[in-house]
């Protein structure tokens, strides 16, 4: 739109525009692109129909139906579900003599730690 004309139209085309729609996600229909004087092509049935089949395809893969819940998706990784376990009681026995039990709270504490310095689940 170039010339003299096409410029106004242009110019009042994008202020219809500009004043009834407050966010980029609103949708033009065809009966809306009519009143604003936007140039439309013709219903095609075959092409709506192909493109409404497309969309469904993607609603499948996406699973656009299906509620989000993100503790449901880590836990649906191995890593995820391990990461949260509970780990079990470290039993001593009573009678361990001091050193001992010592050096293996030293290495209950080693494994802690290193278990924290790896790298967090991604899913």
């Amino acid at each position: 739109m170039s010339q003299g004309d096409e410029k106004a139209r242009a110019k009042q085309i994008a202020d219809n525009l500009n004043k009834s729609f407050f966010a980029h996600g609103d949708a033009v229909s065809r009966k809306r692109a009519t009143e604003l004087q936007l140039k439309i092509a013709a219903p095609d049935q075959q092409l709506e129909m192909l493109m409404w089949n497309a969309y469904l395809g993607l609603e499948d893969y996406l699973l656009l139906r299906r509620q989000f819940v993100p503790l449901e998706q880590f836990l649906a990784v191995p890593e995820g579900a391990s990461s949260i376990r509970p780990v079990g009681p470290f039993p001593i026995p009573s009678n361990t003599p001091p050193q001992i039990a010592q050096q293996m709270w030293q290495g209950v504490m080693q494994q802690a730690i290193q278990t924290l310095n790896n790298p967090s689940v991604e899913s």
